[in-house]
């Protein structure tokens, strides 16, 4: 007969997983009370440099923002000369196609006595000299003079042992044979028994050695801490310049940009005097061919009429051309005043003309 084999399932008590649950829960109330107990990290703080470094990053800082800045009022003063060129361009053929004709009809009649036998150049004076540089120094670590110094201050250490024991020996200061070995044997024997060590010349020597060490590393350290705060006081002083070196060509720049529109405004009368001048020009042109008038007295009223425009319109234009726009990096006020009158002459001619 085959043996049946009988598997026993065991059910897990209802119990448990009320067990499991309060485990659950006394672990999760705790975590806050492991959490609050973790030592907090404390934020870490850059080591103090020391003055010489510091002053060094800052002469740094100062160096790369005046080379910023420069580098950026160049390339404003790039555009604005691109901007002069398109003008010139643009004032170039309004003076030969345009305001030159004009200006030579004008005096045929006798109507003007001033005309431009060349074309004025365009006035922007962008540069500012009042504003000085900034002087960038050489800061210098004072390690090499520190060095000098303290190992003078080392060797006055070992020439005031030396004169303190031929006094208390009674012996001359300069030796008469060099080496003198009797002579040093005795110098560093007192020396060791002024320090209570007995005439042990190896301690005498130790003992000089030691403080002449001393003193000169403390006169080399002396030396690198005063040179680090002059170093430090000038960076301040520099990086102040800077800073206010930085702020006013930031102005220069504005300045720049206003320059840069009125430019274009100027350019934009320009055009816009080109194109109603050509129109009057044209007109007078053909009066004066069929009219066949020398005076202005000669000339048919309408004319006249015409000739007074032109005047008036080549007088506001060449005001324009004559004022400057920019002194000393600023925007000129004259230059201000003349374009806004330009303007408004052009918009009342245009509105005489429709109205």
């Amino acid at each position: 007969m085959e043996k049946t084999e009988t598997t026993e399932v065991t059910h897990p008590q209802q119990d448990t997983p009320q067990k499991n649950e309060a485990t659950e829960t006394v672990q999760t109330e705790a975590s806050p009370n492991e959490e609050a107990t973790l030592p907090a990290q404390a934020t870490p703080t850059p080591p103090k440099q020391k003055k010489h470094l510091q002053a060094t990053a800052k002469v740094a800082t100062a160096q790369s923002r005046i080379q910023s800045t420069n580098e950026e009022i160049e390339a404003c003063m790039a555009r604005v000369e691109e901007d002069l060129n398109a003008f010139k361009g643009a004032q170039t053929r309004f003076f030969n196609q345009v305001l030159h004709p004009s200006q030579q009809m004008l005096k045929a009649v006798g109507a003007k006595d001033r005309i431009f036998e060349s074309l004025p150049a365009p006035q922007v004076d962008l540069k500012d000299d009042a504003l000085a540089p900034v002087a960038i120094v050489k800061l210098s670590s004072g390690t090499g003079r520190g060095l000098l110094y303290g190992l003078l201050g080392g060797l006055a250490v070992v020439g005031g042992w030396c004169y303190a024991a031929t006094q208390a020996l009674g012996m001359p200061l300069i030796p008469e044979t060099f080496p003198d070995v009797a002579r040093i044997t005795q110098s560093l024997g007192w020396v060791a028994q002024r320090m209570g060590q007995g005439n042990n010349v190896a301690v005498g020597g130790t003992i000089i050695g030691v403080s002449a060490v001393v003193v000169g590393w403390g006169v080399y350290a002396l030396t690198k801490t005063v040179r680090g705060s002059s170093n430090l006081k000038k960076a301040t002083q520099i990086e102040e310049d800077t800073e206010f070196y930085c702020t006013k060509k930031g102005e220069c720049k504005a300045q720049m940009e206003k320059v840069r529109e009125h430019i274009a405004h100027a350019q934009e009368m320009v055009e816009k005097y080109e194109v109603l001048l050509a129109e009057q020009n044209a007109a007078l042109q053909r009066a004066l061919y069929i009219e066949e008038a020398d005076t202005y007295d000669q000339l048919h009223p309408h004319t006249q009429q015409t000739v007074r425009t032109i005047k008036k319109l080549t007088t506001e234009v060449e005001r324009l051309l004559e004022t400057p726009m920019a002194k000393h990096g600023i925007l000129s006020k004259e230059g201000i005043e003349i374009l806004e009158r330009t303007h408004k002459s052009a918009n009342d001619f245009v509105a005489e003309l429709y109205g």
